[in-house]
């Protein structure tokens, strides 16, 4: 019960955000997603804390992924 409370209230304040609207200019075309990238990543350079920290973040989670799929196998090889 407590539970989903707390799913209500998160979603009343979900609902009290209010984002700026956006302003499309006639003519200007999506870059897609690779230039979004770059972009990101020059935001990064230009901020070494931020991109140390994002860079550790990344190297955690493909560790973790890597340590799942070896706790996969040793487990089927210990239990069975």
């Amino acid at each position: 019960m407590l539970d989903g409370l707390t799913f209500l209230l998160s979603a009343w304040f979900i609902s009290r955000i209010v984002l700026k609207a956006v302003q499309i200019v006639p003519g200007e075309e999506s870059r897609g997603g690779w230039l979004d990238f770059v972009d990101g990543f020059r935001y990064l350079w230009g901020r070494p804390y931020l991109l140390i920290l994002s860079l550790i973040k990344a190297t955690g989670s493909l560790v973790w992924g890597a340590v799942n799929v070896l706790e996969i196998s040793f487990a089927n090889n210990v239990f069975l």
